[in-house]
């Protein structure tokens, strides 16, 4: 339930142009928009203003966050988006023309979670109008099952 706890928090923290905010969760067997198949994805998709190129700084280092607890944030800390590493080895952000993956591992590098690997163009059906997030399902300890009834516990303890 961390991971999907953690994604609403992340969407609470973001800033929005719309009095309306959403988001949404959609978890999917195929995911052909960005090549998975027959792996579960988690996708998480809201419209905040997006990310810049401090957002994409911030999520690929440990410890620097663009939120501040001044400003009434609880993500502050720099460390929320690393939970997606415990249910996927290869998260994907496309958001405002930024389009990128965080492998496990960079072979060039040696660096993993930390080196974006920019996807060259906006794969077909994504909206540049939101910020869009895939997360295939391919650590063994986090099946679609578990996810599953991590969304049904959230829509327990949403108000009706």
């Amino acid at each position: 339930m961390l991971i999907v706890l953690k994604r609403i928090q992340n969407a609470e923290d973001n800033d929005y142009a719309t009095e309306n905010p959403h988001l949404r969760f959609v978890l999917t067997n195929t995911d052909s928009l960005i090549g998975y198949k027959n792996t579960a994805v988690l996708i998480v998709e809201n419209n905040e203003v997006g990310f810049q190129k401090k957002h994409v700084e911030a999520i690929c280092s440990v410890g620097q966050s663009t939120k501040s607890k001044d400003q009434g944030y609880i993500g502050e800390k720099g460390i929320g988006f690393k939970s997606v590493f415990r249910i996927t080895s290869c998260p994907y952000v496309f958001s405002q023309g930024f389009s990128f993956k965080l492998p496990e591992t960079d072979d060039s590098s040696g660096l993993g979670y930390i080196v974006p690997f920019w996807v060259d163009s906006l794969p077909k059906g994504i909206s540049n109008q939101i910020t869009s997030i895939h997360l295939p399902l391919d650590k063994p300890d986090f099946s679609q099952e578990r996810i599953i009834t991590s969304l049904q516990d959230i829509s327990l303890l949403a108000p009706s």
